[in-house]
């Protein structure tokens, strides 16, 4: 069985409510999550709902909460079409950084397999977390997600796919089968982050529920590191050096976000 243990996760709860949005833990003190997960007033998110992180126990073997301190979405967020879908969330702001996710550009090719995963919180006050359901895949080439979604034909260099779902993990949440959360590549027995669940598309033929004729896409770290790293103000443990030999800085040839949509096709519902 694939083990998630060097790994930390993490789910957002709203007004003390879990919530199926997964983070896409960065380090002790910062995620990433996508902004259809926050509530907006006016454009802006709203002061009214309170957030807390819940992480599990990878890494360090201990599970935590934290208050949210801080919300940071992208300036160039587009709540119409899911572009640049990513919100950087701090907490436990006043400690120290303990532990660091690694992340890991989309270089396809070099990671032995990519693993879609999702986590749940089955108790809360316990912090108790069920056994994470994941597949194991490759990245190859999907005609059809590029159908479902202009965004990601356009973005293939900054958004990566996938076409599977699972059961909802809480009946409480949603009676529709989900999208996993979170995207890793495994290299050298290693796990690295590749991308956070960001938004999906189906055909407009079938039920949200079926989700047969579905893709689902995810942000990757590495394409908004130097974003990421100016709203911190500190480097994240960004490894370009593929092949073993450590974590080096941001390479600032990637881009800052999505590239624009350049046609007037609508393909999918998303």
């Amino acid at each position: 069985m694939y083990s998630l243990n060097n790994v930390k996760g993490g789910i957002l709860v709203k007004d003390g409510k879990r919530t199926s949005c997964e983070l896409g833990v960065i380090d002790s003190q910062s995620s990433l999550v996508s902004a259809a997960c926050l509530d907006f007033t006016l454009g802006k998110v709203s002061k009214d709902t309170q957030y807390e992180v819940y992480l599990d126990d990878g890494i360090d073997g201990k599970a935590a909460k934290y208050a949210v301190e801080s919300i940071t979405v992208h300036p160039a967020y587009d709540s119409a079409n899911h572009t640049n879908d990513v919100v950087i969330v701090q907490y436990n702001l006043g400690s120290k950084i303990e532990w660091q996710n690694i992340i890991l550009p989309d270089f396809s090719y070099v990671f032995d397999k990519v693993v879609y995963v999702r986590r749940s919180l089955l108790d809360m006050d316990s912090m108790q977390w069920d056994t994470p359901k994941y597949i194991e895949s490759s990245m190859g080439y999907n005609e059809r997600c590029m159908e479902l979604s202009v965004i990601y034909s356009y973005n293939q260099n900054t958004v990566a796919y996938g076409n599977y779902s699972l059961g909802t993990p809480s009946v409480d949440l949603t009676a529709c089968r989900v999208p996993y959360g979170i995207l890793y590549g495994l290299l050298n027995n290693q796990t690295h982050l590749i991308g956070v669940f960001s938004y999906a598309a189906i055909s407009v033929y079938e039920n949200l529920c079926n989700k047969v004729d579905y893709c689902s896409y995810y942000a990757m770290y590495a394409k908004f590191a130097p974003y990421i790293e100016s709203v911190l103000g500190r480097s994240i443990n960004l490894n370009l050096n593929y092949f073993g030999e450590g974590v080096i800085q941001t390479n600032a040839s990637f881009s800052f976000g999505y590239k624009p949509i350049e046609d007037s096709r609508s393909t999918g519902f998303i």
